[in-house]
């Protein structure tokens, strides 16, 4: 078998579990029941509904509040920590260097021979 090949048959799925996979997407039921209502010409109870969401967010109900602002604006853009810590062995002398300057990424640091200042990429 191939290095580049994990034994996968062409045509054949990576993930024979499919939607049973833990983190898989799943079905968003609640737009299939608003898409199943609006086919069948239910548009007096959307209406209501959508009604009701909107009375409970003029009584300053705060799930419906963030709920019509998630719709109307969008949810905010999520911030993730991406730093990955590694053990200071695992360090090269390049970064070491930089951390020791208290600079970060593109500051100038003390070149490894010589001392002067050298540009990092």
């Amino acid at each position: 078998m191939a290095m580049g090949n994990p034994g996968w048959q062409k045509g054949v799925s990576g993930n024979p579990l499919g939607s049973a996979a833990p983190g898989a997407r799943r079905e968003k039921i609640i737009l299939s029941a608003l898409e199943r209502a609006i086919k069948q010409d239910d548009k007096d109870r959307i209406r209501k509904g959508l009604e009701k969401i909107l009375d409970l967010f003029a009584a300053g109900e705060e799930w419906a509040i963030q709920f019509v602002a998630d719709r109307c604006d969008g949810k905010p853009t999520q911030q993730l920590d991406m730093r990955v810590e590694r053990p200071i062995r695992e360090l090269s002398r390049e970064e070491l260097l930089r951390i020791a300057a208290g600079s970060s990424e593109g500051d100038t640091v003390p070149g490894p021979s010589d001392g002067e200042a050298t540009q990092l990429h």
